[in-house]
């Protein structure tokens, strides 16, 4: 049964192939799982039938032990070239050196089996133990090779925007940087960080490990998330630049975020009303039945209206506030971990507004911020008909 399977997928694969060549574009990463799975399933197909292939009614087995070998070259051949250049382009790493080793141990095999027409399998598991052994071993195993590769494509960087060298790194560029520079650094260093953690930033940034862990435990320094994410970004902000996460492709507009480290209790004091909001949509109306007040967005400036009957009471500026209840080099990585809430507030006319914000989202422009999302709390007080201090009962809901 596996063995037409994998004549059947390997002729999908030998089509692809042509296809590839005609259309002169490579598939982005997945060649490598399209073969080895074909190569797997190929050689255990093999090893399963091996012990009846000299029966008289499964002599075709024979058949299929020497030429699946020769019609899988020409995959094979294929993964080659789509790790060779996934190497020119991004150095050595341990999954492309292990495909690298598997694909010409497979090679090696398939020219052997398809000139000499061997039966023996035995040369398959002695083989691969023997790869094994030798990729295990430093200098020329796996790890060793793959930290030496990055280490130096991290170099090559550094030296060519005049920011150090690995292991003294963190000088200032003298001009811009790069998007595509800045997103190879970020993706080396988080290579580093996953696979090799503190101890690999701190050697290749040329700075204490106790430094390193002080930037981790200090959460306010860089946001959350995944760990490795975490040390790259703050090794990017050690020198002076914005960090490229694995998701963004192209030089967008740098973007940035703040989240409130934990929510914490809405203080409500002298206000009457409360309800969730989330930025840019329009609140409509808040206050009661017979007194109540309108926020609208103002598009062009990122700015709320408040109306009341119609007509225009203030204008919240939310973009200067957030910018100020930033860090003052917030700029420079994508995320922060806000301590406090952002508040933005203003009164006219015996009416009081106050947004609260507990997570912002934008782009930073040349000319400033541009807010693309936020949510929090909008307050407000002031009206007739409620009465005293404090939330209304509809609203109270709200408070944490």
């Amino acid at each position: 049964v596996l063995m037409p399977l994998v004549a059947v997928y390997l002729v999908i694969l030998t089509a692809y192939l042509g296809k590839v060549i005609v259309t002169r574009t490579w598939p982005r990463g997945w060649i490598g799982y399209l073969v080895s799975c074909v190569s797997l399933a190929g050689v255990l197909a093999l090893l399963l039938v091996h012990p009846i292939r000299e029966r008289a009614d499964s002599r075709w087995v024979n058949w299929y032990g020497r030429w699946w070998f020769v019609a899988i070259l020409p995959s094979l051949v294929m993964l080659l070239m789509a790790v060779g250049k996934r190497l020119g382009q991004y150095g050595v790493t341990e999954p492309r050196y292990f495909l690298l080793v598997l694909a010409l141990w497979m090679l090696g095999l398939s020219l052997y089996y398809g000139v000499t027409a061997s039966r023996n399998i035995k040369l398959i598991p002695m083989s691969l133990a023997a790869v094994a052994a030798l990729t295990s071993a430093a200098p020329w195993g796996a790890y060793a090779v793959s930290r030496r590769s990055q280490v130096g494509r991290l170099d090559r960087i550094l030296a060519a925007n005049h920011l150090g060298r690995a292991g003294d790194a963190g000088r200032a560029a003298a001009g811009a940087v790069s998007f595509e520079d800045r997103r190879e650094l970020s993706a080396i260093l988080r290579y580093l960080s996953t696979t090799r953690g503190v101890a690999a930033v701190a050697a290749v940034m040329g700075v204490p490990r106790d430094t390193v862990n002080i930037w981790v435990k200090d959460s306010t320094q860089w946001g959350g998330g995944i760990l490795g994410d975490r040390l790259a970004g703050l090794a990017m902000k050690h020198l002076g630049l914005a960090y490229v996460d694995r998701w963004q492709q192209e030089a967008t507009e740098p973007g940035f975020w703040g989240n409130l480290i934990e929510p914490r209790t809405l203080d409500v004091s002298g206000f009457q009303v409360a309800r969730i909001f989330s930025y840019p949509g329009p609140f409509g109306w808040i206050g009661t039945g017979s007194d109540s007040l309108q926020v609208i967005p103002e598009d062009s400036s990122g700015a709320y209206l408040v109306k009341h009957a119609g007509a225009m009471l203030m204008k919240l500026d939310l973009r200067g506030v957030v910018r100020a209840a930033l860090p003052a080099d917030s700029l420079e990585s994508a995320s922060n971990l806000l301590k406090r809430a952002i508040v933005v507030e203003g009164s006219a006319e015996g009416y009081r507004v106050r947004l609260v914000f507990e997570s912002v989202r934008g782009t930073i422009r040349p000319d400033g911020l541009e807010l693309l999302g936020g949510s929090g709390y909008v307050l407000a007080a002031g009206f007739a008909g409620i009465g005293g201090k404090g939330l209304s009962r509809a609203d109270s809901a709200v408070r944490k």
